[in-house]
């Protein structure tokens, strides 16, 4: 009979300490769906507001105050609370960005019985003022299908390159001394190529496509007919919109704008360049844009959203950007500066999330 006691006493011990494991573990698994979720579900809304109060703010960019106002009204208005928020404008010395930082102490419902009783939560993001993210690159190609094709001889690039696709780099002396990026594969089968930084399965970058009737409504010149602009100077103050092609030779831009093309833009002979320094264009095609010639000088950005640019011309330099849904490139000495400048020209402009 005592035998029989003591073994009750002893499976009833081990009971007690199984019992007590089994409920720390139900606590425990009890305190990560219960606190885990709590913390994750925190932690979006703090980062969707913290991006909502940033695109708020750089809506109101360049004025700093306006901007600084619009970031903490949003900020407010999705849930955060003054003392929680930190806003930097402008951002790194750059005017045309905002940071807005926020955080937030979350205290656990259960899993102080493990001894853990709260987590500090950061959120943070940069938004900016400016251009798509396409006008970032010297040279992009946006189809998702034509692959980027660089051929001929001497290829010099000051800036990053993109397609939304695959790369082939034939012929001889490509140097990019920024990063090449593809969603595709790169192939570069060149003799002497210098290429900074090569990156497969980078993400998509999308190409803004305005509306022609809007551009055309917000322009401040309107010209019916092809245009034939050879030598001179173009007078630029805004946009001037061309029911038609333009071809360009020779031309000097004087301000800084826009000319929009329904067509075709054509550029030959010794190309466009600046009258000063402080000029700045974007020419936009509805269709192609084509440079063909020899020892052709270009200032400004080539943009040709919808359709492809194609440059079969030797001794070619573009301070500016060459960007267009399909790209071509078969001329022989060509030389692409990215110009942070010529960027300004890009007619419309709206608030994105850098970072």
């Amino acid at each position: 009979m005592r035998g029989l006691f003591e073994t009750l006493k002893s499976e009833a011990g081990t009971a007690i300490i199984l019992v007590t494991i089994m409920a720390t573990a139900l606590i425990g698994m009890a305190a990560l769906v219960v606190d885990v979720g709590r913390v994750y579900h925190t932690y979006s809304s703090m980062r969707n507001a913290a991006d909502a109060a940033a695109l708020a703010g750089a809506q109101q960019l360049p004025d700093q105050s306006g901007a600084y106002s619009a970031a903490v009204d949003y900020a407010l208005a999705n849930g955060l609370e003054l003392a929680e928020l930190e806003i930097n404008v402008p951002y790194n010395g750059d005017q045309r960005m905002i940071e807005v930082r926020c955080s937030r102490r979350v205290d656990y419902v259960l899993a102080p019985v493990l001894g853990f009783a709260d987590q500090l939560l950061t959120a943070r993001a940069v938004a900016m003022y400016g251009n798509s993210r396409v006008f970032d690159y010297a040279l992009f190609s946006g189809s998702r299908t034509a692959t980027l094709k660089v051929s001929g001889a001497s290829l010099n690039i000051t800036g990053d390159v993109h397609t939304n696709s695959d790369a082939k780099f034939t012929g001889a002396n490509v140097t990019i001394d920024g990063a090449l990026e593809a969603m595709g594969r790169v192939e570069a089968s060149t003799t002497n190529h210098n290429i900074n930084e090569v990156i497969e399965g980078a993400p998509y970058v999308s190409t803004p496509v305005w509306d022609m009737d809007e551009l055309r409504s917000a322009a401040t010149r309107v010209l019916i007919g092809d245009q034939h602009f050879n030598g001179g100077i173009v007078e630029l103050d805004g946009i001037m919109f061309v029911e038609g092609d333009v071809k360009l030779n020779g031309s000097l831009i004087q301000g800084t704008g826009t000319i929009i093309a329904t067509g075709d833009i054509q550029i030959s002979g010794s190309g466009i360049s600046y009258a000063t320094s402080s000029d700045a264009v974007c020419l936009y095609a509805g269709n192609q844009i084509k440079i063909s010639g020899s020892n052709v000088s270009i200032d400004g950005i080539l943009y040709a959203p919808s359709n492809q640019i194609q440059v079969s011309s030797a001794n070619t330099t573009v301070r500016g950007a060459v960007i267009g849904d399909i790209v071509l490139m078969h001329g022989s000495n060509t030389t692409i500066l990215h110009d942070q400048q010529a960027v300004e020209a890009v007619p419309f402009k709206a608030a994105r999330l850098v970072e």
